[in-house]
């Protein structure tokens, strides 16, 4: 993953991803945190949708998560479907 503070831009699985200021940016328990605490191999779950007019994807919810999740663990983050 790559990570650009000042573009707002973030690079996951080769799909990039901007926000701006309606991005709100959480921890893995879903506490807000600053968005200088994003680093690049963070492994994080985005919720967006896609700008058609940027043509690409913004993301409104970034949580930053401590590792990978597997299919059973993820009962234990609400956030995640």
């Amino acid at each position: 993953m790559e990570v650009d503070l000042k573009k707002n831009m973030m690079v996951v699985n080769e799909r990039m991803f901007v926000w701006d200021s309606n991005t709100i940016f959480y921890n893995g328990k879903g506490s807000p945190l600053a968005v200088d605490k994003l680093r690049a191999k963070t492994w994080v779950y985005i919720e967006g949708m896609r700008d058609n007019v940027r043509k690409g994807l913004v993301a409104e919810k970034i949580y930053m998560l401590p590792k990978y999740i597997h299919e059973k663990e993820k009962h234990l983050y609400p956030f995640m479907e």
